[in-house]
């Protein structure tokens, strides 16, 4: 009777709803992955430009026989092996583990972070200046991720047409905020809320899937990532990182 037929109809109903929830499980796991796939192409694909231009500019040494080649043998093959490495790590763990890289947290002296990520622009048309008494100050992070999130931010500010990038560190107790403001063209003040979202990106190129992660990452190590200002005269991005004990 009627009470078969509410029946039937709830069974039917249950298991439409079975099915969609599965093919909205199965396209949710799509976009992850290619979501995913964005993010370790953006990854690899940062370094690459520096170590072009490193390559070059050796080549250039040694064809004008500069006094210095030397040097800048060490200093290009420095920065080549240590990048090299950096994607061999995102490599291995997106085959072996489909994510991106495990944090390893240690104790790192701050300074030595950001003049790693800063020397990959040595070659750049990118004048960076890094302001703040740094020399002692050590926080609690992942370096390599924490240097990868610094050279993201300077890309962005490179895409945004910036001739100078500044890198003002200061120490707020239990605190550091790490301050890099550009004078670029800014970002537009009706895109400024979705910057930190996955998939957003700008006719310059890919700015919301580096940004994204770094934000992520900021926020697992007890941190943060966020806008502090962008016009015409140029944007300041702050990062805070809690300071290691001994820091």
């Amino acid at each position: 009777g009627e009470f078969g037929k509410l029946i039937k109809a709830f069974n039917t109903m249950a298991a439409q709803l079975k099915k969609n929830s599965a093919e909205l499980a199965s396209l949710e796991r799509e976009v992850a992955w290619k979501e995913m796939a964005k993010q370790v192409a953006h990854e690899i694909k940062n370094p690459l430009t520096p170590m072009k231009l490193s390559v070059q500019h050796l080549k250039a040494a040694y064809r004008d026989k500069s006094e210095k080649f030397g040097e800048i043998f060490e200093k290009v093959t420095d920065t080549i092996i240590n990048q090299i490495e950096t994607l061999g790590r995102i490599s291995s763990e997106f085959s072996n583990v489909a994510k991106m890289p495990k944090l390893n947290l240690q104790t790192i002296k701050l300074e030595e972070c950001i003049r790693k990520a800063t020397d990959l622009f040595d070659h750049e048309n990118i004048k960076i200046e890094i302001l703040g008494e740094i020399d002692d100050l050590k926080v609690n992070a992942d370096e390599d991720q924490l240097k990868r999130s610094i050279i993201n931010l300077i890309r962005n500010s490179i895409q945004a047409n910036s001739s100078n990038v500044i890198i003002k560190v200061s120490d707020d107790k239990d605190e550091v905020s790490i301050d890099i403001s550009d004078d670029g063209s800014g970002i537009p003040s009706e895109n400024q809320d979705k910057i930190f979202e996955l998939n957003f990106t700008t006719k310059t190129g890919g700015m919301g899937l580096g940004l994204s992660m770094a934000k992520r990452f900021m926020e697992s190590i007890d941190g943060n990532l966020f806008l502090v200002k962008s016009d015409s005269n140029g944007t300041t991005f702050r990062i805070k990182l809690r300071k290691a004990e001994d820091g």
